[in-house]
């Protein structure tokens, strides 16, 4: 099809763009740095104070040496990477103006800053870092939602704040990738009925989805993903774009119960046919519910099993929120069994399903060092020298 040749152009051109493989890239199901294969074995932090830690000059006065401090705990337990949070929830950045529209990242334009300096803070400890913008776990503000449902006011996110953002960093090479949004399967309309297949969430009745009520039609969210992606994509070429989705439910269409809403065509219906709009690698989270793990979640199934065609990591998990299996069973399983990296929740320790953070540097440190090309990859990656 059409698509598909225009489609596969662009990829080949980011391809030889990232050849040399200074920045992590992507080559078909594999995560790569430094011509060889890597495995993203980290921690989430995900947050010191909840949507304040970059911006408005709170990093520099307040939450710098903490969150220097959790770089410091993933690199001496033999991790490579983190996942952090940015403006959550929309309360305190971006920074919108009276009527809604986004006119900075943040009031007093400290953000880029901010990020520049953690990013060389992580690139000394060799830790490439994972930036969510948006949570979709928990009630959206106002704002939040103006940008979900009014193309305008995206736009003025997306030209006022993250693609200067994007642009401004685009050197750093301790920048693993961008996270559109955590969860957003939180907000979206479960069971409802569509034309579309991409916007069809008849397979999620009885899933779990929706649990914020909000009840976001697929269409909506889909389109704030899509175009956020491709913007990212437009402003920075090599740059990993992906989402972390509440389960494996939302990203396969290999299981009768699932259905694969980040697919290209997808995003590329959902965008208005915008080529930039896909996301680079899948990312899924885990957890049991009522002690057990659903049939095809990750630590049941092998990774290939979803037939996804990209890379593939096990976003959020946790010992607590396991079946009765400690962390390095956990870590050695998503290393062997054809993934593509395991970020432990969370480093705060904060909340339900999270392991303190003894126990997540216990599970960094099974990995320390390990690097089989036929299987995960290299843990200990070098982003300094080179």
């Amino acid at each position: 099809t059409r698509f598909g040749i225009l489609f596969a152009l662009s990829l080949i051109c980011k391809s030889l763009y990232t050849n040399g493989q200074t920045y992590l890239s992507v080559s078909g199901t594999d995560l790569r740095l430094n011509n060889e294969k890597v495995f993203m074995s980290g921690m989430n932090l995900a947050w010191y104070q909840f949507g304040m830690d970059f911006g408005n000059g709170r990093y520099q006065s307040d939450t710098r040496t903490t969150l220097i401090g959790y770089l410091d705990e993933i690199a001496n337990s033999g991790g490579n990477s983190m996942r952090l949070w940015l403006h959550c929830a929309g309360a305190t950045t971006p920074a919108f103006d009276s009527n809604g529209f986004v006119t900075n990242t943040d009031a007093q334009g400290t953000m880029i800053a901010d990020l520049s300096d953690f990013l060389d803070r992580a690139q000394e400890r060799n830790i490439l870092l994972f930036i969510v913008l948006w949570n979709g776990a928990r009630p959206p503000t106002d704002e939040m939602n103006g940008l979900i449902f009014d193309v305008d006011k995206l736009d003025s996110y997306i030209d006022n704040a993250l693609s200067p953002m994007v642009r401004a960093l685009s050197g750093k090479r301790a920048l693993g990738g961008w996270e559109i949004m955590n969860e957003p399967e939180g907000m979206m309309q479960a069971d409802r009925v569509h034309p579309s297949q991409c916007f069809d969430t008849r397979r999620m009745r009885g899933s779990g989805m929706g649990w914020v009520n909000t009840n976001t039609p697929t269409e909506d969210m889909m389109r704030f993903i899509s175009r956020q992606t491709a913007a990212i994509h437009r402003s920075d070429s090599k740059a990993l774009v992906t989402v972390g989705s509440w389960s494996e439910k939302s990203q396969n269409d290999a299981y009768p119960d699932s259905q694969d809403y980040y697919t290209d065509i997808c995003m590329f219906e959902a965008s208005n046919g915008d080529l930039d709009a896909y996301i680079d690698f899948y990312q899924m989270h885990t957890y049991t519910w009522q002690g057990r793990y659903a049939a095809n979640s990750p630590f049941k199934v092998h990774g290939d099993t979803y037939n996804l065609g990209k890379p593939n990591v096990i976003g959020e998990f946790s010992e607590a929120g396991s079946e009765a299996r400690n962390i390095t069973h956990n870590m050695n399983y998503a290393y062997y069994y054809g993934y593509n990296g395991a970020w432990t929740w969370h480093a705060v320790a904060t909340g339900d399903h999270t392991d303190d953070l003894a126990t997540q540097k216990r599970g960094l440190e099974w990995l320390r060092n390990r690097n089989d090309q036929a299987k995960g990859g290299r843990v200990n990656i070098d982003i300094r020298n080179n």
